[in-house]
């Protein structure tokens, strides 16, 4: 069985409507698909792990929401 990946976990929690809504610039999809990866993009944007100096670069999670942003219409479902 093949491992899912973060993206596949990510959407998992989302509705395949809520998706689809997104992809077509439903203001309330898009929220929710924004609210499901911000534990990634907080993640992904979180500099020197595990030291005292650990912290979020404010500029590159600002980075990633704009380009989820962008992607967000270009969304494609697998098949099932």
């Amino acid at each position: 069985m093949r491992k899912k990946n973060s993206n596949e976990i990510l959407i998992g929690k989302l509705s395949d409507d809520t998706i689809l809504k997104a992809t077509q610039g439903d203001k309330d999809a898009i929220a929710a698909v924004m609210e499901a990866y911000e534990p990634y993009i907080i993640d992904q944007s979180t500099v020197d792990k595990g030291t005292p100096q650990e912290h979020v670069d404010a500029d590159l999670a600002q980075t990633l929401r704009l380009t989820l942003l962008e992607k967000i219409p270009e969304f494609k479902f697998a098949e099932k």
